[in-house]
């Protein structure tokens, strides 16, 4: 069971991590298109991006981030430890 449990969250982190990639790749596009683009319409594609877009790609990440966190804790990995002096 744990180790299923495992597996899963290795197949969904790694499919998150490529969909966030790829957000974030098509939010960079659209700022550099808004850039070119210039005046009123780039106004509007960027507060559009920043407004509406940024805030979902970020909660996906988020979300992808807490399950690679389940991931580690049901492995028992110690990823943030210090141990000085051992």
């Amino acid at each position: 069971m744990k180790e299923r449990v495992i597996n899963i969250c290795n197949k969904i982190f790694a499919i998150g991590c490529l969909v966030v990639m790829i957000l974030s790749i098509v939010s960079t596009i659209g700022f550099f298109v808004s850039f070119f683009i210039g005046a009123e319409s780039a106004e509007v594609w960027s507060g559009f991006l920043h407004r509406m877009w940024i805030p979902h790609v970020a909660l996906v990440s988020v979300v992808i981030s807490v399950v690679g966190m389940i991931k580690l804790y049901v492995n028992d990995e110690q990823v943030f430890t210090m141990n000085a002096g051992e």
